[in-house]
């Protein structure tokens, strides 16, 4: 991947982020929390950003479900953080989460089209 590519990706990542219209304030808990812990991590305190995470999935599971695809970007998110902490075993699981949530996602708009 290249930096443009790298900076695209983080643009988006961003993007999803940013208030829209017709968030709530649930919705914008969740994304305040989820930055929050991105920003506990990047300060060095891991112990605070993995509680950060776990509590902006439970706000993102408790308003949209635990199948929507914000969880899976969430459950990314959690994981990739397990991944840089060495928590290997925690960063598969999350990931395998996230994969099946979205495997089904995409088996349902493949269904719709048949």
């Amino acid at each position: 991947m290249s930096d443009n590519d790298s900076a695209a990706g983080s643009a988006g990542a961003q993007n999803r982020l940013v208030p829209k219209e017709g968030d709530t304030g649930r919705t914008l808990g969740w994304k305040m929390i989820l930055e929050a812990a991105k920003f506990a991590y990047t300060a060095k305190e891991p112990e605070k950003a993995e509680r950060l995470f776990k509590q902006a999935l439970e706000k993102a599971e408790n308003r949209v479900g635990p199948n929507h695809v914000v969880i899976a970007y969430l459950l990314m998110e959690m994981a990739d953080f397990y991944f840089s902490e060495n928590e290997y075993g925690n960063a598969h699981l999350l990931h395998s989460r996230a994969r099946d949530i979205l495997s089904k996602h995409v088996d349902d708009a493949h269904s719709a089209f048949q």
